[in-house]
């Protein structure tokens, strides 16, 4: 369902069962921010008998690009809702944004790798940083 359709009530409950279980995103304050931080109609959540279960939550940047901030669920069904979530935010952006759009996955951890390299196995890998130092 759209991120749109839930209550800010409902919305912090959700982010705080999710935190609670270890998944913060990319933002460890994320308990503090407003459901209006995220995109509403990209972003969207999965529910089981009344309970939020699953997030996938993405912030629009001022440069227009799509920043994926969460992506977890839980429960016994957690391995199918995931692929859901995503599969929603695309079906969501597909009428908003241009293809041209960009969405930023940060792979912050092991399972995220795993999923973007399995999701996009020619364009993902190992990052690399370069840079440089001046005196």
């Amino acid at each position: 369902m759209p991120l749109r359709s839930v209550t800010q009530r409902g919305f912090n409950i959700a982010v705080r069962r999710m935190v609670a279980r270890g998944y913060y995103g990319l933002c460890e304050d994320i308990e503090n921010l407003p459901r209006m931080y995220f995109e509403n109609d990209v972003s969207c959540y999965c529910e089981h008998e009344g309970i939020i279960n699953g997030l996938f939550l993405c912030h629009r940047t001022a440069s227009g690009m799509l920043l994926v901030e969460m992506m977890a669920a839980i429960g016994q069904d957690y391995v199918k809702q995931l692929p859901m979530l995503i599969a929603g935010a695309y079906q969501n952006a597909i009428g908003i944004y241009p293809p041209e759009t960009e969405i930023i996955i940060d792979r912050h951890n092991y399972a995220s790798l795993a999923l973007g390299e399995k999701l996009f196995p020619r364009t993902f890998g190992i990052p690399m940083y370069i840079g440089s130092r001046e005196n």
